[in-house]
């Protein structure tokens, strides 16, 4: 793996074949060793940050909803990545027949 590393570190044509190609394409024909290893080691970052800013959200909700047990639902929709369009939510509403 480290003379795959200083291949890389010193291959010209490398340089090509980056422009050429797709990124993730480039490192998994060209060094799969070490796009294979680079993912192990990022794939702990993402995941690290994904259980912190879970578990910080957590602690956000739980003194609001400390009546109810179940908090799981909250979570969900603070952690999505799509925030919902509350205007077009609101417009949208049927009022209440009886009304």
């Amino acid at each position: 793996m480290q003379n795959e590393f200083l291949n890389l570190k010193h291959d010209s044509s490398a340089k090509n074949e980056y422009r050429a190609q797709d990124l993730e394409e480039f490192w998994r024909r060209a060094y799969p060793k070490q796009s294979t290893n680079a993912l192990k080691i990022l794939i702990l970052f993402s995941t690290t940050y994904l259980c912190d800013s879970g578990f910080s959200i957590l602690l956000t909700i739980k003194p609001t909803a400390r009546n109810r047990l179940e908090v799981a639902c909250d979570i969900r929709c603070m952690l999505a990545k799509a925030k919902p369009d509350v205007d077009t939510l609101v417009h949208k509403k049927q009022p209440h027949p009886s009304q």
